[in-house]
């Protein structure tokens, strides 16, 4: 018989509190009471009823229909409830059972530490499915003791199948039977072996084209339980990126290759060159190996005494805010005691946050043979000029006229009035001009009809040249003179049509005795434009690159004394510097857009400071009179945080575009805010615009709508690449003949004004 010390130390060591009922459901007896788990103390809830207890209606509900279901049918119930109990939430698991004499026990054992955690399980359960729903890339669990697929990501559809095909069903549904077995049986091994997986595969996706998938996979388990998780990311375009960035570099060597030139790193701190050995060799591979090291003191060594000191300075200067320098020098860098010209051209490639270079990379080239060129060109151009001068004053003297005829217009032209009809007193473009019929009409009756049929012979092709003596009037007198008229087809058409006549005329009214001596000197005269014609098109096909240009008139520019046609060399040497400097700066943006190492240093901007600052300059570039150069539209303060260099560098290209392509009218330049977090730049000129079906080709890389315009047609792709590097837009609005607008965004990040 258990005493009734005992059964209170039993109660007092039981986890529940214990709640007996009357047959009315109110409190008769409470024990083991912990008055911190219910709304009130425990001895006032004896005597009432539990709807008194806990206001919630449902979770009276439930409890009181367990202790009807155990008075009435002396069933016991297990269940859980949830009690508010000032501002927190008690979760009860709750037993209750019939009692003799009508009444009914419940048993409340508090659960909420278990029930707190159950719920963040859950809670994390649900996270952990949705995560892996919603991830950036497709990814499938499969149950390694069944091999079918137990989860299978949105992402996954890539495949070609929905979760709820694949759910619960193997790789022979998204692949061929041989395929599927292999996959099969490489995945039953890494579950075997505990070990992960990391490969490229091709597959053939949903858009029916195949596909490099880089496909991971990892086996995680449980006890005896294991399942692998397979991941995949598509890196089709990154692969053909790499392949066209190889090609690319491929393409850069083989240039370097052709122009015979030797690329090199200098390191300022270091004071060494770092080169490829094989291109000292001449050996130029698919890639660049930097595996050679040339102390500056054994460059400069190689270097000849008068030039050594400007190389020497040339690197140990702090070029701050320089892009770029090149220096031309003597040099025996092969050791065999002959000194040759070369050529190197140096670029900042890295610089501290001061901006002074910490690094110069350049390339050298052997300039010697141009040197000899020039030597070259500059006696034969003061032969040229000695020729052209005797041949003018033959000319003069004895009154010859060149002259030529545009046949299909039938139209005879001389650029100078020795003679002329009396119908055109004043040259028109230097030249005068007069119809053939016309000119027929001037000679004399008895030659008239003989020279009419000697023309249209030319004109018709059925003769190539002709020599003919004969009277014809072109004095303001109107008096006949004997003339002496040659001349040949020049030039035909595609068609083998005769296009160009040219020939001279000389009077000989006077000059009969000195047929002879007027006859060589024709035929010097003809042999001196044919050749002055043949090396004017040899040489200008040599010499027409800036390289050439910047070569040979800064040696003109040594050997003047003229003012002006120093200012002159000095305005052409320094238009192909600009030239040359573009063509570089644009091929090295390029290759650090391909490397991805373009630099983005941003700051604080003034950003109509600097549309100032455009806009004057575009204005000395413009040099005319026909086109204004305006900043139209801006806010009165605006200060940006920005890459500045970057942002002068796009809305350079845009100004002079249109420098370029604008005549007369005007080109303006301006800003405004599109909204809060955008800016909008512009410039808009009233140039030629470009053809509807080329707007869409501006921004493509070495697209020029102009052959004959100068620029390496890198500069827009490069403005392109930059705005979007930036976060921004870049686009054109044109129309052909009336002008083109080019635009871009940036995002409006303000800056503290200064």
């Amino acid at each position: 018989m258990m005493t009734q010390d005992l059964y209170k130390e039993i109660i007092s060591i039981s986890p529940d509190i214990i709640f007996i009922h009357d047959k009315t459901l109110k409190v008769r007896e409470i024990l083991n009471a912990n008055d911190a788990l219910f709304p009130m103390p425990s001895q006032e809830m004896i005597g009432k009823y539990v709807g008194d207890i806990i206001p919630d209606k449902k979770i009276i509900a439930e409890y009181c229909n367990a202790l009807y279901n155990a008075l009435e049918n002396h069933q016991s119930s297990k269940f859980e409830i949830l009690i508010p109990v000032r501002g927190k939430s008690i979760y009860f698991e709750v037993y209750t059972a019939y009692l003799k004499e009508h009444r009914v026990i419940a048993f409340f054992r508090d659960v909420t530490g278990d029930m707190q955690q159950r719920i963040e399980s859950e809670k994390l359960q649900l996270f952990l499915s949705k995560a892996l729903e919603n991830m950036a890339i497709p990814t499938s669990i499969k149950d390694m003791t069944t091999e079918r697929y137990i989860f299978w990501s949105g992402k996954s559809e890539i495949f070609g199948h929905s979760a709820n095909e694949m759910i619960g069903q193997k790789e022979d549904l998204m692949m061929e039977k041989k395929r599927a077995l292999a996959v099969q049986a490489f995945d039953r091994r890494l579950a075997m072996e505990n070990r992960s997986y990391q490969g490229i595969e091709k597959f053939v996706l949903n858009d029916g084209r195949e596909h490099d998938l880089l496909v991971t996979k990892n086996i995680f388990s449980h006890g005896k339980d294991k399942w692998l998780i397979c991941s995949t990311q598509d890196i089709s375009d990154m692969l053909a990126q790499q392949n066209q960035n190889r090609q690319i570099t491929q393409r850069l060597l083989l240039a370097l290759n052709i122009a015979k030139l030797i690329l090199w790193i200098f390191d300022v701190k270091k004071e060494v060159f770092i080169l490829d050995s094989r291109q000292l060799q001449g050996i130029y591979g698919e890639s660049v190996e930097w595996d050679t090291e040339v102390s500056f003191s054994d460059f400069c060594s190689a270097i000849h005494p008068d030039d050594v000191d400007d190389v020497q300075c040339l690197f140990k200067t702090n070029h701050k805010g320089i892009s770029h320098l090149e220096k031309t020098f003597r040099a025996d860098f092969r050791k065999k005691n002959v000194y040759t010209w070369v050529e190197i051209h140096v670029s900042v490639e890295k610089a501290d946050e001061s901006g002074f270079p910490l690094q110069f990379i350049g390339t050298t080239s052997s300039i010697n043979q141009y040197k000899e060129m020039e030597n070259s060109l500059l006696r034969a151009k003061n032969e040229l000029e000695i020729t052209n001068s005797v041949l003018s004053s033959v000319l003069s003297i004895s009154s010859v006229l060149p002259w030529d005829c545009d046949i299909p217009s039938q139209t005879f032209s001389c650029n100078y009035d020795i003679y002329h009809h009396e119908s055109q007193p004043f040259p028109i473009d230097g030249k005068y001009y007069c119809t053939v019929s016309k000119y027929i009409n001037s000679i004399h009756p008895d030659f008239r009809g003989h020279m009419e049929t000697v023309f249209e012979e030319l004109l018709s092709g059925e003769r190539k040249d002709f020599h003919e003596i004969y009277q014809v009037h072109w004095y303001n007198d109107r008096e006949y003179e004997w003339i002496e008229k040659q001349g040949a087809i020049y030039e035909y058409d595609e068609e083998g049509k005769p296009k160009t006549i040219i020939g001279s005329s000389i009077v000989i009214t006077e000059r009969k005795k000195m047929e002879q001596s007027l006859l060589f000197a024709k035929e010097q005269a003809e042999a001196s434009n044919k050749l002055k014609m043949a090396f004017l098109a040899n040489m200008s096909h040599e010499i027409r690159t800036p390289l050439n240009a910047i070569i040979g008139f800064s040696s003109l520019l040594v050997n003047t004394d003229d003012q002006q046609e120093k200012k002159e060399y000095a305005e052409i040497i320094q238009n192909n510097n600009e030239l040359l400097l573009q063509l570089i700066n644009d091929i090295l943006d390029l290759s650090k857009i391909e490397a991805g190492t373009l630099d983005f240093v941003y700051s604080d901007v003034d950003t109509n400071a600097l549309l100032e600052e455009v806009t004057q300059i575009a204005q000395m570039k413009a040099d005319n009179s026909k086109v204004k150069i305006l900043f139209t539209e801006r806010m009165p303060k605006c200060f940006i945080r920005t890459e500045r260099n970057r942002l002068l560098q796009v809305i350079n290209n845009f100004m002079t575009n249109a420098l370029k392509f604008t005549q007369q009218g005007s080109i303006e330049i301006g800003y405004r805010i599109l909204n809060e977090n955008m800016l909008y730049f512009y410039v808009r000129d009233t140039g030629c615009g470009i053809p509807a079906d080329k707007v869409d080709k501006v921004f493509g890389r070495f697209v020029k709508l102009n052959t004959f315009a100068q620029g390496t047609g890198l500069g827009l792709s490069i403005s392109e690449t930059i705005i979007t590097k930036m976060n921004g837009q870049i686009g054109v609005e044109s129309e052909l003949g009336k002008g083109s607008t080019f635009w871009f965004t940036l995002p409006y990040a303000r800056a503290a004004e200064k």
